[in-house]
């Protein structure tokens, strides 16, 4: 078996698609490398429930799926379900850092407090302890709610904070989102994307404002991405399928008893002074990524309240216990992604 193992989330139809692309783009510059999708059913498995109650939740579970998975690889990585991948990643597969990072063009910036520019969606790491710490912070705090989720918040915030050691470098071909705002022309020069003086990697839709439609990539990305497309599969779905399931028969229940141990030993505190730069926060409501099912593990903190909302499913927290019965509240109990 492999010691390196990549893998990604996708929950409904248009998002198992993409993920396969986003495999076959992988597999096809990565032949060696098992790629496990985790669709509704394992994500059923991980969350405790079917579904997820809105995007962030995709978040707060690579982090505990990357987690697992570490105890059967070396080397994890994880890739949105929206990335193709036009071009060898060498510095995500071979493992020269612990952790790697790829950097997002646009600041980020919370309450004054800048964050290093990472965007959660490519990462590898071959150490437990980034999958772990990433998880338990993410378990272990909530904040003011602003918009349907937090994404990588939590992420960028530990790294700030220097609670894991990682590489922060300006290599333009790790960028992995907003490439249509790098200065300069599209080329391709043999096997070489470029956007400007920037060599091109991945592709990712979450930095386009159209979303995963081969028709609106720039025409030298469609060129790069129909080549990897044209190589043939040397990995079999229904084989990686078959290898995470034995995975889960043999390590995934006493996995998860350990995990709910220690969320319910977690001391959760409320980061009331956070603001999420382009995003307005809801007065005196806070909440968090992580799944219903394992949020209601939490303890709840001295002088909080908590509602579930039922439809979404989600928790929502106040100080005030009418203040998350307003309407403003209601309108977040809608179903997420299914």
């Amino acid at each position: 078996m492999s010691s390196t193992v990549a893998f990604t989330i996708a929950l409904g139809g248009e998002a198992n698609a993409a993920a396969g692309l986003t495999r076959k783009t992988f597999q096809a510059n990565h032949p060696e490398i098992p790629f496990f999708i985790i669709n509704a059913p394992f994500y059923a498995f991980f969350a405790l429930q079917p579904g997820a109650g809105h995007g962030g939740e995709i978040t707060a579970l690579r982090a505990m799926i990357g987690y697992f998975l570490s105890f059967a690889f070396e080397r994890v990585i994880y890739l949105d379900a929206d990335v193709l991948v036009l071009a060898p990643l060498p510095r995500l597969v071979e493992g020269a850092e612990a952790v790697t990072l790829t950097n997002d063009v646009a600041a980020c910036d919370y309450g004054g407090m800048p964050a290093p520019r990472v965007n959660a969606g490519v990462l590898a790491a071959s150490d437990k302890s980034f999958w772990r710490i990433w998880m338990l912070c993410i378990y272990s705090y909530f904040l003011p709610i602003a918009g349907a989720f937090f994404d990588q918040f939590i992420l960028r915030l530990m790294l700030a904070k220097r609670n894991i050691p990682f590489a922060e470098r300006e290599e333009r071909d790790y960028y992995n989102i907003t490439y249509h705002e790098h200065p300069g022309e599209w080329s391709v020069d043999g096997e070489i994307l470029r956007k400007g003086d920037a060599r091109v990697r991945l592709w990712h839709w979450a930095g386009y404002a159209k979303k995963t439609a081969f028709q609106f990539l720039p025409q030298p990305v469609r060129v790069m991405t129909a080549r990897q497309l044209k190589r043939p599969e040397t990995g079999s779905r229904d084989q990686e399928d078959h290898l995470l399931r034995s995975l889960l028969v043999q390590y995934g229940e006493p996995f998860l008893d350990a995990i709910a141990h220690d969320i319910g030993e977690l001391q959760t505190s409320c980061l009331e002074g956070i603001t999420i730069e382009g995003r307005e926060t809801m007065t005196g409501v806070y909440g968090t990524d992580t799944p219903a099912s394992w949020d209601r593990l939490r303890p709840l903190p001295p002088g909080f309240h908590r509602r579930f909302l039922s439809n979404a499913p989600r928790f929502v927290y106040s100080r005030d216990e009418a203040r998350l019965h307003a309407p403003d509240v209601d309108a977040l109990d809608v179903r997420g992604i299914s």
